[in-house]
């Protein structure tokens, strides 16, 4: 199982051919997988942008995340994802 993270997924949905080439190595192989923080963070983006078809942009998210394996959010990976936003919240001001 490879645990993708969320600049692989950026770079994947913005059609980066290197993150497109590896996602197919991933898919044929069955083998990708991602922490249900990381979901928090691109559906997060989703909405925050204001440069992109939201609708369609959360169609693909999902269909991309209905083809992984999810890693479940605990108290661990809740806590990192409270430090993730804060210190990208503290860059945008």
């Amino acid at each position: 199982m490879k645990a993708v993270d969320t600049t692989f997924i950026i770079d994947l949905l913005r059609g980066d051919m290197d993150a497109v080439e590896k996602a197919e190595e991933f898919d044929v192989a069955g083998e990708a997988a991602i922490p249900a923080v990381n979901l928090f963070e691109i559906t997060y983006g989703v909405y925050k942008s204001r440069h992109i078809d939201r609708e369609r942009r959360l169609f693909e998210v999902e269909r991309l995340f209905s083809r992984m394996d999810l890693f479940p959010l605990d108290a661990r990976a809740a806590v990192e994802a409270g430090k993730i936003l804060e210190s990208s919240a503290e860059r945008e001001r």
